[in-house]
C-alpha cells in the first residue's frame, strides 16, 4: 500500500527522528503529487498524536485515518478558500484542543491562495498559539508570499520511481500493461500514475503522442496532426503531460545519461524520434511545452497551441544540430 511506500521513505523518517519530538509551529509541506499529500498528511497527523507514533490500530490512529478526529483540520481542498473563511480559522486556532494535547491544521493548495488571503493567514501563522501547529502544503512555493516562506519550516513529500509505482499498481490489482503504461508517463507521481491507469483514453494519447513524434518531420506534416483528438481542448493538458515523458527520455538518450527510462519497452520508438536531435535541441523542445502550458492558461486557441508545439519541436530538433 502507499502508505508502506511513504513510511519507508528517507522523507517520512526524516520527520519522526528531527521533528515529532520537538514540533516547530508551523510547517511549509512542498510536493506536487495529491495522491502522496493526501496519505501524507494523515501520517503526520497519527505520528503526531498517536502516543505510538502511528500505530495505525489505536482509537486514535482509526479516527485519523476516518476523517473524524476534531483536532484536525483540512482546509481549502476545494482551493476555495476566501477571507471570511480564514477568519473563522482564526477564531477556531484559538479554542482549546478537543481530544488532544495538540491541534494541527492542513491548508492544501496553498499555493492557490490569493495574496489577501494569505496576509490575512500571516498573522496567525507566524505566531499561532503553543497548542498549535499549522501546516501549508503546495506544489511549490512560487506563488507563496515571501513572509510566508519565511516563517515556516520546510518538509518535502517523498518521491518514488516509475519501478515503485509500477509494483505499487500492480499490487493493488491494475492489470501489468496498464500499470507499465502508468507508471512511464507517471513522472514519479501517484496522482498522475492514478489518472492514467484508470482512464483508457490515456493509452490513446499515448500511442498517439508516440505516432506524431515518429511521422511529423517537417513543417508540411503539422496540418496532418493538429486537428487530431490528441489536441483537443480537453485533451492537451495530458497530452502536454505525455509528450513531456517522451521527451525527457529523448534528452537522456541524446545526451548520453544513462538513466533509466521512463517509457517502458519504448526503447526502439525512442531511439528513432531521438535521430536529429542534440541536447540542446531537446532542451528546447522540452521548453516549447512550458510555452504551450501558458498558452492554454491564456486561453488561447487548442490549434493554435498545437501548430505552435509542432513547429517548435520541429525548428529545436533542426536548428539545434
Amino acid at each position: 500500500m502507499l502508505d508502506r511506500l511513504i513510511k519507508e521513505s528517507g522523507e517520512y523518517k526524516s520527520f519522526v527522528t528531527r521533528e515529532r519530538d520537538n514540533l516547530s509551529h508551523a510547517y511549509l509541506v512542498l510536493g506536487a503529487d495529491t495522491a502522496v499529500r493526501q496519505i501524507y498528511i494523515k501520517m503526520l497527523a497519527e505520528n503526531i498524536l498517536c502516543g505510538e507514533k502511528g500505530c495505525g490500530e489505536c482509537r486514535v490512529c482509526q479516527k485519523v485515518w476516518a476523517e473524524s478526529h476534531p483536532d484536525i483540520k483540512v482546509l481549502n481542498k476545494e482551493e476555495k478558500v476566501k477571507v471570511d473563511d480564514i477568519e473563522k480559522f482564526i477564531d477556531d486556532v484559538y479554542l482549546k484542543p478537543w481530544e488532544s494535547d495538540i491541534k494541527l491544521y492542513f491548508i492544501d493548495n496553498a499555493e492557490n491562495l490569493n495574496p489577501a488571503v494569505q496576509n490575512k493567514l500571516l498573522k496567525i501563522y507566524e505566531e499561532p498559539p503553543k497548542s498549535v501547529v499549522i501546516f501549508l502544503l503546495a506544489g511549490s512555493q512560487g506563488m507563496l508570499l515571501p513572509t510566508i516562506v519565511s516563517r515556516a519550516k520546510k518538509i518535502y513529500l517523498p518521491s518514488f520511481s516509475p519501478k515503485q509505482i509500477y509494483d505499487e499498481l500492480v499490487g493493488e490489482g491494475y492489470p501489468a500493461r496498464t500499470a507499465e503504461t502508468a507508471s512511464a508517463l507517471s513522472g514519479g507521481r501517484f496522482d498522475r500514475a492514478y489518472l492514467f491507469a484508470s482512464d483508457e483514453g490515456h493509452s490513446a494519447l499515448y500511442e498517439a503522442c508516440f505516432d506524431t513524434l515518429l511521422k511529423c518531420k517537417t513543417s508540411k506534416d503539422i496540418p496532418l496532426f493538429t486537428g487530431k483528438a490528441m489536441f483537443s481542448k480537453e485533451n492537451l493538458p495530458a497530452t502536454l503531460d505525455i509528450l513531456e515523458v517522451i521527451l525527457y527520455d529523448v534528452m537522456g538518450i541524446v545526451s548520453g545519461s544513462g538513466n533509466p527510462l521512463a517509457a517502458h519497452n519504448r526503447e526502439y520508438d525512442l531511439r528513432e524520434i531521438s535521430k536529429g536531435f542534440s541536447p540542446g535541441g531537446a532542451a528546447m523542445a522540452l521548453l516549447s511545452l512550458n510555452k504551450a502550458r501558458r498558452m492554454l492558461a491564456s486561453y488561447v486557441s487548442a490549434a493554435g497551441i498545437a501548430d505552435t508545439i509542432l513547429f517548435e519541436i520541429l525548428e529545436a530538433k533542426y536548428k539545434w544540430q
